[in-house]
C-alpha cells in the first residue's frame, strides 16, 4: 500500500515528464527565446525529491554534490536537447566547485566543519584539482579557494601552510596549518605554501634583508673571490668595520638534505665557512650591499675591489678618486722579449 506522499510524486514524475517533452518540442523554434527568459533564474528542473536552477545541474559528475550541485537524474536523460539549451553543463568545472565551497562556507556561519562536511569538501578539492591534470590552477582561482585548517574552519589556502617539517615544533611557528586530512601534494596544488618555504621566505624577512640568490654567491665568488686572496678580503673588511676580533669557523660536516627548511639548498650541504666579527655591527643597509657587485657602501665610504688581468688584483681598500684614476694608469708589465 503506498503513502499519500508517494502517489503525489508519482504523479509529479509523470506529468513533469509530459510537461518537458512539450517545452523541448519548442527548442529551436521562433520561441524559444521566450522560454529561455521566462524561466531564466527560476528553479524548475525536478531531481526527485526538489526543484533546482540549471547552474546547479550538470550529465556526468563523479560524485553527487548534494544540496548543491546534482547529476541530471536518468529519468530525464531524454530531454537533454531542452535541458542542455536552457543551461545545464555536461560537466562541473573549477568555477562551480568553487562556488560550492564559497555557499558551504557561508552555511557553516564560521562554525568547524563535522567529520561528514570534511569528506565532502575533500572530495571538492579533489574534483576541483582534476580540472587541471596537466597544469597548475589559475591564480585568480586558488587566491579565491578556501579549504579547512587544521581546526577544520574553512580559510582562504593563500592564508594556510602544510606541514613538510615535522621535525620542526610547529606550535612555535606562528603559522595556520591546513586540515590533516589535506595530503601535502594536494595542498600543494591548491595553492597552500609548504612550512620549510614560508619559514625562510616570509615577506617580512626578505623585505628588510633579501637573500642572495646562489647562482649570483657563486659569480660573485668567480668574480672577486679567488681562493689565493679571499681570507685578505675578509681580513681588511674586518678592519673597515672596527672588528675586534675575526672569528673563521670552518666546518667540514654534511648533513642530511631532510633536515633542510629549503628542498633547494640541499646541493651545497657540504662544508662551510662562517666569517664572525667580533665588536661589530652593521646596519641592514651596510649588510645589503655586500650582496651586490663593488662598489660597495661602508661606513660611509665607498669599498671597491679590483681585479686585474693575468689574476693580477689590487687588494682590497678604501679608494678616493683620485686614487682610482691612479690606479686604472698603472702601466703594464713589460713582457719579456724571447730570444732569437
Amino acid at each position: 500500500m503506498f503513502s499519500a506522499d508517494t502517489d503525489i510524486d508519482a504523479v509529479l514524475q509523470k506529468e513533469i515528464q509530459v510537461m518537458y517533452s512539450k517545452l523541448q518540442d519548442i527548442i529551436g523554434t521562433t520561441d524559444a527565446y521566450i522560454l529561455k527568459d521566462n524561466l531564466d533564474g527560476f528553479p524548475w528542473v525536478y531531481v526527485g525529491d526538489r526543484f533546482v536552477s540549471p547552474g546547479a545541474l550538470a550529465f556526468d559528475s563523479p560524485v553527487k554534490y548534494h544540496p548543491y550541485l546534482y547529476a541530471v537524474p536518468s529519468e530525464l536523460s531524454e530531454f537533454k536537447k531542452l535541458l542542455s539549451d536552457l543551461g545545464v553543463s555536461q560537466t562541473f568545472d573549477a568555477t562551480d566547485y568553487l562556488n560550492v565551497l564559497r555557499r558551504l562556507q557561508g552555511d557553516v556561519k564560521g562554525e568547524p566543519l563535522s567529520p561528514e562536511q570534511l569528506s565532502f569538501v575533500h572530495c571538492v578539492l579533489e574534483a576541483f584539482i582534476d580540472c587541471y591534470t596537466d597544469s597548475q590552477a589559475p591564480d585568480v582561482l586558488l587566491n579565491s579557494l578556501v579549504v579547512p585548517d587544521s581546526f577544520g574552519l574553512l580559510a582562504p589556502a593563500r592564508n594556510l601552510v602544510y606541514n613538510d617539517a615535522p621535525w620542526m615544533n610547529a606550535d612555535s611557528t606562528g603559522k595556520s596549518f591546513v586540515h590533516v586530512s589535506i595530503g601535502n601534494d594536494l595542498a600543494k596544488r591548491l595553492g597552500v605554501r609548504s612550512l620549510r618555504g614560508s619559514s625562510l621566505l616570509d615577506d617580512e624577512l626578505m623585505r628588510d634583508l633579501p637573500c642572495m640568490e646562489y647562482a649570483k654567491i657563486s659569480e660573485l665568488l668567480a668574480l672577486y673571490g679567488e681562493s689565493d686572496f679571499l681570507l685578505f678580503d675578509i681580513r681588511e673588511l674586518a678592519d673597515y668595520c672596527n672588528a675586534k676580533k675575526v672569528h673563521l669557523i670552518y666546518d667540514k660536516r654534511e648533513h642530511p638534505k631532510q633536515s633542510l627548511l629549503q628542498q633547494s639548498l640541499g646541493d651545497i650541504r657540504g662544508s662551510s665557512l662562517t666569517v664572525v666579527f667580533e665588536g661589530t655591527t652593521m646596519s641592514r643597509e651596510e649588510v645589503c650591499s655586500l650582496q651586490v657587485p663593488p662598489p660597495w657602501k661602508l661606513r660611509g665610504n665607498i669599498l671597491f675591489f679590483l681585479t686585474w688581468k693575468q689574476q693580477e688584483r689590487l687588494p682590497l681598500h678604501i679608494l678616493n678618486q683620485k686614487t682610482i684614476e691612479k690606479t686604472l694608469q698603472r702601466p703594464k708589465k713589460k713582457e719579456k722579449q724571447k730570444p732569437e
